[in-house]
């Protein structure tokens, strides 16, 4: 592992330890590492840094195994997709349609908001009267 990935793998490691959602820190790994400079097919990104599933699992302070279901959910939601075995990110999530999704994903909001609407206003109510799992 060269020194420029062991350095990426660090900060966000740090900055994982503030507790946030894998999911949320496994999307925000991938949107941080996309290419910008080349789009595919129009809608997605390349990442510039491949990792395998043990060194997102490293990255985003988790086990492996946590890594695996989030990566198949984003795909089923369109969010990324693999090809040959390379991860790309879609380009049109907008931050508020990327908040939309993952605010479903935990079931603190539902996809019941018009699609003409204030949907981050519905999304910020919806979360509310959503009880929260007890710990």
């Amino acid at each position: 592992m060269d020194n420029a990935k062991k350095m990426l793998i660090m900060r966000h490691g740090f900055k994982s330890i503030t507790f946030s959602a894998y999911k949320e820190r496994l999307l925000k790994l991938f949107r941080m590492a996309a290419d910008r400079s080349q789009l595919v097919d129009g809608r997605w990104y390349n990442q510039q840094i491949q990792y395998t599933q043990n060194d997102v699992s490293i990255i985003i302070i988790s086990s492996r195994i946590t890594v695996s279901k989030p990566l198949n959910k984003s795909c089923e939601e369109g969010i990324i997709r693999m090809l040959n075995r390379r991860i790309q990110i879609n380009v049109h999530l907008k931050p508020e349609e990327l908040l939309f999704v993952l605010l479903d994903i935990y079931g603190r909001a539902s996809l019941h908001c018009k699609k003409g609407s204030d949907r981050i206003g519905c999304i910020r109510r919806r979360s509310r009267m959503v009880r929260r799992p007890k710990v």
